[in-house]
């Protein structure tokens, strides 16, 4: 029995299937189809509008769905999705970050939107907050595909390249983002 099997079926064991199902284990199958497939069964897609009324109600979509509206409203959806991915792939490696949405976004200094007053202004455009709250349940539920694969960091183009940006290896440019993953121990990149 693989590991995904056993956290399954001790998560339902423990009537935890819901919350684990929705939070662990879409994050932990590499295959986005059967990560929406542990989630909600077979794969029927929702209209938009219950996305977005799902989106609100839920602690992590309702996380990403502000921080991508702060951090990367202006881009594309492709620009979008990408930022999504990253928070999404930091939750996939809670060794270095929390292992939840939630937790990645609130981790000190993680999310410049947190600490320079923009939180503050609320989101004000109602398009803008309905399209990232899609693009957030989908991330969630595994079914973007973004050519930032396994990147963990990024930054606007805009600003000078900061300090932690050296060690790290460029994956891709999406929009006016650029995405970054981290070196293997032998300083190489992954």
């Amino acid at each position: 029995m693989n590991r995904q099997t056993i956290l399954y079926v001790l998560a339902s064991a423990l009537g935890l299937l819901a919350a684990y199902s929705m939070t662990k284990l879409p994050l932990m199958l590499k295959d986005q189809h059967a990560r929406q497939q542990a989630v909600v069964g077979e794969i029927v897609p929702l209209h938009p509008q219950k996305k977005v009324e799902w989106c609100k109600k839920d602690k992590d979509c309702k996380a990403m769905l502000q921080t991508l509206y702060h951090e990367a409203r202006g881009e594309s959806d492709e620009g979008v999705k990408a930022v999504a991915q990253v928070i999404i792939n930091r939750a996939a490696h809670p060794v270095r970050w929390k292992d939840t949405v939630h937790g990645v976004i609130h981790e000190p200094w993680q999310f410049s939107y947190l600490w320079d007053g923009s939180v503050n202004r609320g989101m004000k455009d109602n398009s803008q907050v309905r399209r990232m709250a899609i693009i957030s349940y989908d991330a969630i539920n595994g079914t973007i595909d973004t050519p930032v694969k396994n990147a963990v960091f990024y930054h606007t183009r805009y600003i000078k390249k900061p300090l932690w940006a050296r060690n790290s290896c460029v994956v891709t440019t999406v929009g006016s983002h650029v995405f970054y993953k981290g070196r293997s121990e032998n300083g190489e990149c992954k």
